[in-house]
């Protein structure tokens, strides 16, 4: 569409402002009616114009402009500085970026990579490679923080012994030293040769007795025995006796 241009005159132009069919006399009434006349047009142009122009918050004339890389953006003067237009997509953004929210004002958008956009606080993620939280933020973004959770994965299906004898406890600590009860299955070639079981024990929580009191270190009449805790083992995990495969996984939660 071309800018408003003078033309050539059309004589056949029946579109007439002054026409006597829109109340316009020949012949008004003094010097003030004939500028009324004159001005009535110019003001309906103008109403118009001030009711469909486009404005900002502050009522000031704002004009429209399809930028270079076809984004709609305004001026307030001619040849002016280009701004963007709140709601509408801002300029710039890479190949790959997404619009996503920047707070929580309606409207309020911004470019962002999607490893920023799909991550959130609480999010847990595995890799064989991300040992430190550096290499997790180049994947999530540098605003993020990460909690190491584990360097260790479980790869199989069942627990297998680790070539030590299970290690067993009735949950009861030494009165006098703080120790825990702490056991191994020992084969006896004591007649008959022997390993003790107790059926009375058989899924009972630790510690619990069935007879006696459990008040020491020592493994009094029918006390239940389990698999040690980590607690109880310490520093040597080992002695539980069991082992699962696992592979170098490290797990990360997301913090901030």
């Amino acid at each position: 569409m071309d800018k408003l241009m003078y033309k050539d005159y059309n004589a056949s132009n029946t579109d007439i402002a002054f026409a006597s069919s829109n109340g316009y006399v020949n012949n008004p009434g003094g010097e003030l009616e004939t500028r009324k006349q004159l001005s009535y047009p110019l003001k309906e142009i103008k109403t118009f114009i001030n009711d469909a122009i486009p404005v900002d918050s502050q009522d000031r004339v704002v004009q429209l402009v399809v930028s270079s890389t076809n984004a709609l953006r305004y001026r307030l003067e001619r040849n002016g500085t280009l701004y963007d237009i709140t709601g509408g997509i801002p300029s710039g953004g890479t190949t790959g970026q997404v619009l996503t929210k920047r707070s929580n004002t309606d409207l309020d958008v911004e470019w962002d990579d999607p490893k920023n956009a799909f991550s959130f606080i609480g999010m847990v993620v595995q890799g064989t490679n991300l040992d430190t939280e550096e290499k997790v933020k180049i994947i999530y973004g540098a605003n993020t923080s990460w909690t190491k959770l584990s360097s260790v994965a479980v790869i199989s299906e069942h627990v297998f012994g680790n070539g030590m004898t299970v290690g067993l406890t009735s949950g009861f600590k030494n009165a006098t030293t703080g120790a825990y009860n702490k056991k191994g299955l020992k084969y006896s070639t004591t007649s008959p040769s022997h390993v003790t079981i107790n059926a009375d024990t058989f899924g009972a929580t630790l510690p619990a007795t069935s007879g006696g009191s459990g008040s020491s270190d020592s493994t009094v009449n029918n006390s239940a025995m389990g698999i040690i805790t980590k607690e109880i083992a310490g520093e040597n995990p080992e002695h539980s006796g069991l082992v699962v495969d696992t592979a170098t996984v490290y797990m990360w939660e997301r913090t901030a």
